[in-house]
């Protein structure tokens, strides 16, 4: 889902917790609804049915606008080639909204640098893990890039993280002035799908291609060596840019260089 919404005001923590809980109360009804119609056929007035779903249905997208026009706008990265500011929508609270939904993400439209082409990412799960009553893909447990779109003539890479809840997660954005001329791998970060556009990016289908682990590269300290990645710093409000090895925090961490599948609070590895 991709809604145009002018005006964002983000969302606080116990907001989002409303909204969420009302959009699971709704959606437990409407299964209900669903389940007795089939359980009990004819013993209720199909007209009242249809009104009492429309309803429902209506107060869902109502909640679902509110969750769009809320979801924070983050400064994510910067384009190593002109310097501009990376600002990208983000559910920061946790990876049981909507936005994280793998399969049918909620997300507003992006306003994002002519340089900018993908972003790719991971994610180290801190427990408690959140019950989703969706699909979740963060990516790996720690970071990766992609050689075969790296290698590309002109593309560049930038590493950074962020918070999301309690758990880490770690960004890789790919810039190149020839957008167009760049063949992409796998989907946006934490989607299972993304929009097919044509040479005027113009949206016209859906596209699901996921990245299979033996598809990236977590040895970041050679892509920094040869000046395809560069890095920002945790926690740095500045987002400046590093070219170097040294104190490079996102060389050699540990964990499963796998893609990570969360469901209802349960973890598995790809």
């Amino acid at each position: 889902m991709s809604i145009d919404i002018n005006h964002e005001i983000p969302f606080t923590d116990k907001t989002r917790r409303a909204m969420l809980d009302r959009y699971a109360e709704i959606r437990q009804n409407i299964r209900s609804i669903q389940f007795s119609m089939a359980e009990e056929e004819g013993a209720r007035d199909p007209a009242y049915v249809f009104n009492e779903m429309k309803c429902l249905s209506d107060t869902l997208s109502e909640i679902m606008d509110q969750y769009l026009r809320g979801v924070p706008k983050v400064p994510l990265s910067r384009c190593p080639l002109t310097g501009a500011m990376v600002i990208h929508s983000l559910d920061l609270f946790g990876i049981d909204g909507p936005w994280w939904d793998s399969k049918y993400p909620a997300r507003p439209v992006e306003d994002l640098p002519q340089t900018f082409i993908d972003v790719k990412g991971a994610m180290h799960l801190n427990e408690p893990i959140e019950e989703t009553p969706f699909v979740v893909r963060p990516g790996p447990d720690v970071p990766f890039v992609i050689p075969s779109v790296l290698q590309q003539v002109g593309v560049i890479a930038v590493l950074s993280s962020v918070k999301v809840g309690n758990h880490d997660g770690y960004v890789t954005c790919y810039f190149s002035e020839e957008k167009g001329s760049v063949s992409l791998v796998g989907n946006p970060w934490g989607m299972a799908v993304h929009s097919r556009t044509d040479e005027g990016d113009n949206q016209f289908g859906w596209v699901e291609v996921d990245i299979p682990s033996n598809l990236m590269d977590f040895d970041l300290e050679k892509w920094i060596v040869t000046g395809k990645l560069q890095w920002i710093s945790p926690l740095d409000p500045m987002l400046l840019l590093h070219t170097g090895v040294e104190d490079c925090p996102y060389i050699c961490l540990e964990g499963v260089r796998k893609n990570q599948v969360i469901y209802n609070g349960v973890r598995v590895f790809q």
